[in-house]
């Protein structure tokens, strides 16, 4: 089936044909359904099967804005640090409420300059995040974020968790961490010490 939906437009195959011609909320449906819970993807991972069935399809799934609310990424070395990708992401979402989960898999240390660098440069993607969630194998992982204070304000923040699958996410020796400049008005709050 995938070899007749890849054919070229002028085959003449009426199967093609229809396909499409798909309702708008159809193709939705076909992309929420197709939506990867695997928290590496990327932009284009994302869109390819759905450009390669023609036009009409990459640009319903481009403009769909529900699509583009929740994203996740996984950051394992300085190269994992990709703005430019996650704004682009966000940008379709336009104004609806967003959700991004972060989960830090470090193998290569990330100067904490970067991580700035990183997250003030997502600033204005974050103006409608609602969720963020935070995940790393061990709390010292998260200690370089923690230690930032975020340069931005979160005004639609109402949820955040922040995970590790080892102990000492309360440790009560631990010095306090200023993660935000203002704080936001989180209506939920997760401390978890399993993953």
């Amino acid at each position: 089936m995938k070899r007749n939906i890849n054919t070229g437009k002028g085959s003449g195959n009426k199967f093609e044909a229809s396909i499409r011609r798909l309702p708008f909320d159809i193709l939705h449906q076909i992309a929420m359904y197709n939506l990867p819970v695997d928290p590496d993807i990327t932009f284009k991972q994302f869109l390819l099967p759905f450009g390669r069935v023609c036009a009409a399809w990459r640009e319903a799934i481009l403009s769909s804005r529900r699509l583009w609310t929740t994203l996740y990424i996984v950051i394992r070395t300085p190269g994992s640090l990709k703005d430019a990708a996650v704004n682009e992401w966000f940008r379709r979402a336009g104004d609806r409420p967003t959700t991004l989960y972060i989960d830090f898999k470090i193998v290569v240390a990330i100067p904490s300059a970067e991580l700035d660098r990183f997250f003030t440069s997502l600033s204005l993607s974050f103006i409608h995040l609602s969720h963020l969630g935070l995940r790393a194998p061990a709390i010292p992982d998260l200690h370089p974020l923690l230690g930032l204070p975020l340069q931005w304000n979160f005004p639609k923040l109402r949820q955040l968790d922040i995970r590790s699958l080892y102990p000492g996410l309360r440790n009560r020796e631990s010095p306090p961490a200023k993660f935000f400049m203002t704080a936001p008005p989180l209506t939920s709050l997760t401390l978890n010490s399993r993953l």
